[in-house]
């Protein structure tokens, strides 16, 4: 089983979203999925149970159990463990680093996200475990070329040693799908948008897995 968890010292990153996003196309691709929502305001949980179709397997906990949760998991027969973790406190976000295969730092490409991104690299860098960035909520590209928000953040973040693994965009129809609960039945990876492709195909590659994506006809997908 592979343990994949979102981190992000700063609120309204869209790390819940990621994960949720994650989890979703794992699920839709065949695996077999459990999202654990560590967060207190409890987002992913309230997400998924309000969506109409059926659900991907999410369950709540806290720190102190996530080392038993996971074993549960794995005795289960789960293929992917996602972990949406707090923000704060440390402690517990440790928790959830320590049992995880990868952790995806989420920011968005503002001044106080990439300053608070670079306290949870810190963290990261501490737990010693492997991640990547996903810089979330960017502004779109204009004729091939990066916004300057966006190549202001690329540039900030390379003093942080850790990889960025994928730019994704503010768009409408994902914040759609959120308050809706439940995705557009027609999308699939020919409408997905690319930077998600790219984004779950390179997961996947760091994970050790095999992107196997959804068929156009039964993919279920969230943006962050």
């Amino acid at each position: 089983m592979k343990t994949i968890c979102t981190m992000a010292r700063k609120g309204g990153s869209g790390k819940t979203t990621v994960a949720v996003a994650l989890a979703l196309t794992w699920q839709r691709s065949g695996k077999r999925v459990l999202l654990l929502d560590s967060d207190p305001q409890r987002s992913s949980w309230a997400y998924l149970h309000s969506r109409t179709q059926p659900g991907l397997d999410v369950r709540t906990t806290v720190s102190g159990k996530l080392f038993t949760t996971k074993a549960a998991a794995e005795r289960e027969g789960y293929d992917i463990l996602v972990v949406d973790t707090p923000a704060h406190p440390e402690a517990d976000v440790s928790v959830a680093l320590t049992i995880s295969d990868y952790v995806l730092v989420v920011a968005r490409p503002t001044f106080l996200d990439l300053a608070a991104a670079a306290q949870a690299i810190g963290h990261l860098n501490q737990i010693d475990r492997p991640g990547a960035i996903v810089l979330n909520q960017a502004p779109p590209q204009r004729f091939g070329e990066d916004a300057p928000q966006v190549r202001k953040a690329k540039k900030a973040l390379q003093a942080t040693h850790l990889p960025l693994i994928g730019v994704l965009c503010a768009r409408r129809v994902y914040q759609e799908g959120l308050e809706k609960g439940t995705f557009a039945s027609g999308w699939g990876i020919g409408s997905c948008p690319q930077e998600f492709e790219r984004l779950f195909a390179l997961v996947n590659s760091k994970i050790g897995l095999r992107p196997v994506l959804p068929a156009a006809d039964s993919m279920a997908f969230v943006s962050p």
